[in-house]
C-alpha cells in the first residue's frame, strides 16, 4: 500500500506543464514552421545527452571521493 506521501511525490513527478520540452502537443504548436525539423533534431537526442552528463557527474564524483581514499589506502595512512 503506498502512503499518502508517496503517491503525492509520484503526482506532482508527472510534467504534465507547457515547460516539457519532450511533449509532442507542445513542440506541434511552438514549431509549426520550417523549423519544425531543426528543432525534432535538437530535442531528440536531449535525453540520451541528459543521460551521458548523468553517468559522467556520477563517475567524477566517485573518482574525487574514490582517489583519495585509494592512495591512503595504498601509502597505509588511515583515512578520514
Amino acid at each position: 500500500m503506498l502512503s499518502p506521501l508517496l503517491l503525492l511525490a509520484m503526482l506532482m513527478s508527472l510534467d504534465l506543464g507547457w515547460s516539457n520540452v519532450l511533449a509532442a502537443a507542445r513542440n506541434n504548436m511552438v514549431f509549426w514552421t520550417a523549423s519544425r525539423r531543426m528543432a525534432h533534431s535538437c530535442c531528440a537526442g536531449l535525453c540520451a545527452r541528459l543521460g551521458k552528463a548523468l553517468v559522467g557527474s556520477i563517475l567524477l564524483f566517485g573518482v574525487a571521493i574514490g582517489t583519495p581514499k585509494l592512495v591512503a589506502a595504498l601509502s597505509g595512512m588511515k583515512p578520514w
